[in-house]
């Protein structure tokens, strides 16, 4: 199904299925998301409707940790203070294929600083969810898929402090 998919680059991969050579670190808004054991990548952990950009560093790289021979990924999720609004969309196809997806972004700016000068810079605050659901009968006998994701993201930005909490449910 499309969320088990492989990223192939330069002949290194970043793959959900164990005993495939993995060559690509992956991260999460700087997070790695490789396992901890054969370095495979759940794929089907990663809402495509929260990512806002996808960056490739090549290159074998030690910093970006072991098994790092062929670059890293880092996927960049949205957040309510750059992504306000919300959407819906719904899907079908073929061998009973269907799915939702939905998300939705809201921003507030909290005003002035208590001293009232303009100088200083406003709280603001985001949130931000997205989700889907997706389900088909397969296009053999036996080989249903279901999957089910959550993303949520708080965000504050501050004269001080810019603070991002995410959670990732499937």
């Amino acid at each position: 199904n499309p969320y088990q998919a492989d990223v192939n680059f330069r002949g290194f991969t970043a793959s959900p299925l164990l005993g495939t050579p993995q060559g690509l670190s992956v991260f999460q808004d700087g997070v790695r998301l490789n396992e901890a054991f054969g370095d495979v990548v759940n794929w089907d952990l990663v809402p495509r409707a929260a990512l806002a950009g996808v960056e490739l560093i090549p290159g074998a790289n030690p910093l970006f940790g072991l098994n790092t021979l062929g670059g890293a990924l880092n996927l960049r999720t949205k957040d309510g203070l750059n992504h306000p609004g919300s959407q819906l969309e719904l899907s079908g196809g073929s061998f009973g294929r269907r799915g939702i997806e939905f998300q939705s972004g809201q921003r507030q700016e909290a005003g002035l600083s208590p001293t009232g000068t303009a100088a200083q810079a406003a709280d603001q605050r985001g949130l931000y969810f997205a989700g889907n659901l997706f389900k088909e009968d397969g296009w053999r006998d036996f080989s249903p898929s279901q999957v089910g994701q959550f993303f949520a993201k708080g965000s504050h930005r501050g004269a001080a402090v810019d603070l991002d909490l995410s959670l990732t449910l499937a």
